[in-house]
Formats: C-alpha cells, structure tokens, sequence
C-alpha cells in the first residue's frame, strides 16, 4: 500500500486516507495516492472566472494515466470523478442556500470501497469546520473533526483534521487515532509555504514519528490557476481528504513554477512550464515527471 510520493503528483494529488483499512492505526501506513462564493486569494476562486475546470488528464513519468472530470449541473459543480491507476473515486457536492454543505467522498481501489462524508458549517460566509464518517464494508471506520481558521485578511492560514476511532474498551466513546495539520502562508495572491503534519497517535510505550512536508512555492506566473476555477468550498473542505486535487494550490490566483519539499525522506522539487490559451488559462504543464493537460468549458 506504500506509493512513492513525487513532488508533481503529491502537489496536485495529495491525499490521506487514513482508514482504508481497519490497521491504519497501528501500521502508519500514508496511501498517496461552479460558482464559487469568495473571490479573494486564499478564500475564493470560480465566481470571478470566465472558465470553469472541465477535465484534467495527468501522464506521469511512467506513462500512467489519471483522468480528472468535472460536472456542472446550473452553473454548479455537483459531481465529480478521477480514474487512475486502478482506483476510482466519486465526488457529490450538495448545496443548500448556495452553499456547499455535504461532500461525499467514494473511494474504490479495485478491493474494497470506502465512503468518507464531510458535513459542512460556517461562520460568517466561511467555511469554519467539517465532520463526518468514513465507512467500509458496512461499518463504520472513523469518525472526522476538521477547523479551519482564517487570518485577519481573511485568507485560510490553518486547517486541523482529526480522526477518530471507537474506544474498544468503551464502547460508543472515540478517541483520537490520527493528526493532519496544514499551516498556510500566502504571499500577495499566492500560496508560498504550505507546511503539513501527519501524526499517527499510537497508545504508550509506541510512538511514531510525526511525518512532516515543508512546501514551497515560488515563481508564479500572472495567468489564471485552473484549479481556483472550483469551488472555494470544495477547495478548502477537502484538502486533506481529495485524491487527485489540486488541495490548497487552488487558493492561489496564479500559477507556480517553481516548488521545492523538504522532509524527513529527503529534498526533492521541480520547474513546470505552462502553455496558455488566448484568455490566460493553462492548457498544459509540464515538467520531468509528467504532464497535466486541462480542459474547460
């Protein structure tokens, strides 16, 4: 279940499923896998676009293939759908008051099926905290806690994502069972270090090293990013539970072209050049590990 995680994919592609199978907890095992309301950077995107995201198709280094799509349904997205490698996953947006307020998630890697639901509340027009369930083989798995908090300018500078387990010794009681945190920090419009802390809480006398990415990102062009043609709210939301998304890259207005990774498996990154179309949007990007070309409508 371990993939090798490549700076290329991991920025566009990141993703913690920590309850795709009933051992997560113990093992530490790291599976890699509309009409917006904001427009400010940091908080919002698709309102204030001509495009919206239509289809992304990846080939990596290796010649694998991934295929993003995209449905609309009355100027919002309300589905989803990534196919790659195997796996497959769905995405359902729901709204009420114009308001994303429930993601489903359904993920299949060919075995088994799990279903992680994110329930959505706000304050002040902003996404504030998510919870749900994740479920599998008609039970429940985890149970999620995620916040999300903001700086004085409004942009998203911190999300907190906890996940919880039954108490087998008390039953109908959940504790803690793994950590992700996401520190943000934006420079102008764009999105310059994202810093991410992965912890697996294991009972005394284990313990398991926290596994920590520093990311920087730089260089930007002054075209239009793709990905903050989506929903700001399916954006922030599920930025630790999407595979195959942009995660927080989409709070950016433009592009990077420059990234570089620091963590405890070593320094990695890379340069990307892009092809445009005659209204700013890219068509393609590209770098040595592989090519994203995107679609809109």
């Amino acid at each position: 279940m371990n993939k090798v995680l490549h700076v290329f994919s991991f920025l566009f592609a990141i993703m913690v499923l920590y309850s795709c199978e009933s051992s997560r907890a113990e093992n530490g095992d790291l599976l890699n896998g509309i009409d917006g309301t904001g427009t400010a950077p940091g908080t919002g995107g698709g309102s204030n676009t001509d495009k919206v995201l239509k289809k992304v198709t990846i080939v990596d280094s290796e010649g694998i293939s991934s295929v993003f799509t995209y449905n609309y349904t009355a100027g919002k997205l309300t589905t989803a759908h990534f196919e790659g490698d195997g796996e497959k996953t769905d995405y359902t947006l729901s709204y009420e008051n114009n308001f994303l307020s429930k993601l489903t998630i359904l993920q299949d890697d060919g075995s088994a099926e799990v279903a992680t639901i994110l329930n959505l509340t706000y304050n002040g027009g902003k996404v504030a905290m998510a919870s749900g369930n994740m479920t599998g083989g008609g039970q429940e798995l985890m149970r999620n806690e995620t916040n999300f908090l903001y700086d004085s300018t409004g942009k998203l500078k911190k999300v907190d994502t906890v996940m919880l387990m039954e108490d087998l010794d008390n039953p109908g009681t959940y504790k803690p069972a793994t950590k992700m945190v996401s520190d943000l920090l934006f420079t102008g419009n764009n999105l310059s270090q994202w810093k991410m802390t992965m912890t697996t809480i294991a009972p005394p006398p284990i313990v398991i090293p926290p596994i920590v990415f520093d990311i920087k990102l730089s260089n930007y062009d002054s075209n239009k990013n793709p990905w903050a043609t989506l929903p700001v709210e399916f954006t922030i939301a599920g930025g630790h539970f999407m595979t195959g998304t942009n995660a927080f890259t989409g709070l950016s207005m433009n592009n990077y072209k420059t990234v570089s990774v620091t963590s405890s498996a070593g320094n990695d990154g890379g340069t990307y050049a892009y092809t445009y179309d005659s209204a700013g949007y890219p068509t393609k990007a590209v770098s040595t590990a592989g090519t994203f070309t995107f679609e809109y409508q």
